[in-house]
């Protein structure tokens, strides 16, 4: 069944579950003891920090693992709201960045607004940043609904030129385009595994060089330099060197830039049908495409694709399942009836052009079929 919600999560890659497994039958002590087999396990965790930090381009001591992203998330706007501090975020930061940011700061959040193509406005940004001066900024490198890249370096140097500290929610955007030094730009970085093909559970958290702080949710271990109490968790940790180093190459190579001639092609076929186009304007990722379908609601159009072996979204996973608008949209200005006909598609690597194809061709015909189902004309007009 072709799948195109990457976005989402992605395959396990094969590299990912043999890492694991192997981690998992020679390096199963706990790498806090201190026999031997433990500290074999040790060497191996320190092993893949410094490969991870390799890749990354930082120092190995500013890699925590963490359960994931939204573990990171949550992480760093804790620690500035338990200091009292204010915070702000973009309109459209992944809900583990917006929902917590509200219950933690409530008055003390400061909600930075985006363009209609979903891009931050860098001036307003840099006014609301210069006249409350909040303690830490959150802006994610590339959204999840939209694909659209945000500003991050524009807004890096404002903030250090305020003496604020940011974090970067960069899961989209690892393993689909280049990092290009971000991580240089950023106080705080965080992913997940499971989007760029490695095991769900398993994340990291990059902290500013020589943090004295303490940092972590858990509390009560000395592990992870005492910012992540708790078992560490190996096996994961391998996968995720083995996943990402895999999704770095596939970068560097362009396979990620192959997806995204695809996408143009696809595009052009969805504008033939009235689809609009969201984020058009910006850059976005090459993988990710958000659309307004001329008529009926996308839940129609996911379920009827998926009886022809399509496995597309309505918008980001973690807001499917609820019955309001995507606050993206609403911070883009699109209204409450053009969100429900919203589709999402997002592609890997291994994703050919003959699959974007299939797709096309896919919602061109549930479209007529929708439409004879309504009795809807070809301008849309219902008739008697």
């Amino acid at each position: 069944m072709p799948y195109f919600d990457y976005n989402a999560t992605s395959p396990l890659r094969d590299c990912a579950r043999a890492a694991w497994l192997k981690a998992s039958a020679e390096s199963w002590a706990n790498p806090s003891a201190i026999y031997p087999s433990a500290q074999r396990a040790r060497h191996a965790l320190e092993r893949n920090r410094m490969a991870l930090a390799t890749i990354l381009g930082c120092r190995a001591e500013r890699i925590v693992f963490t359960s994931g992203a939204t573990e990171c998330n949550n992480t760093v706007l804790h620690h500035y709201a338990s200091k009292g501090a204010s915070c702000a975020v973009s309109a459209v930061e992944h809900q583990s960045v917006l929902v917590p940011a509200k219950a933690l700061f409530g008055e003390r959040l400061i909600v930075m607004p985006v363009d209609e193509s979903g891009r931050l406005d860098i001036a307003e940004a840099e006014r609301l940043i210069h006249a409350h001066r909040p303690a830490l900024v959150s802006l994610m490198a590339a959204n999840s609904e939209t694909g659209v890249v945000q500003p991050v370096e524009e807004l890096s140097r404002i903030c250090r030129a305020e003496h604020v500290h940011m974090h970067c929610d960069a899961v989209q955007l690892l393993g689909r385009l280049p990092l290009n030094h971000l991580l240089d730009r950023c106080d705080f970085f965080s992913f997940s595994a499971h989007k760029i093909g490695g095991p769900r559970g398993v994340g990291v958290l990059v902290i500013p060089h020589k943090c004295t702080e303490r940092m972590g949710l858990f509390q009560g271990g000395p592990q992870e330099r005492y910012q992540r109490a708790g078992t560490e968790n190996l096996a994961g940790a391998e996968a995720l060197v083995a996943a990402f180093s895999e999704a770095v190459m596939e970068v560097a190579h362009g396979r990620m830039l192959r997806q995204a001639a695809f996408k143009a092609s696809f595009e052009a076929r969805m504008e033939q049908l009235g689809a609009r186009i969201i984020g058009r304007g910006a850059e976005r990722l090459p993988n990710t495409s958000l659309f307004i379908m001329p008529r009926h609601q996308g839940l129609r159009w996911v379920t009827r694709m998926a009886t022809k072996g399509f496995e597309i979204a309505t918008g980001s996973a973690c807001g499917s399942e609820q019955e309001q608008p995507s606050h993206v949209l609403s911070a883009m200005g699109i209204d409450a009836a053009g969100a429900t006909q919203v589709l999402r598609v997002s592609s890997g690597a291994s994703v050919d052009e003959a699959e974007w194809i299939a797709l096309a061709d896919a919602l061109a015909k549930t479209q007529m079929e929708l439409d004879a189902e309504e009795n809807v004309d070809a301008f849309g007009v219902i008739l008697p």
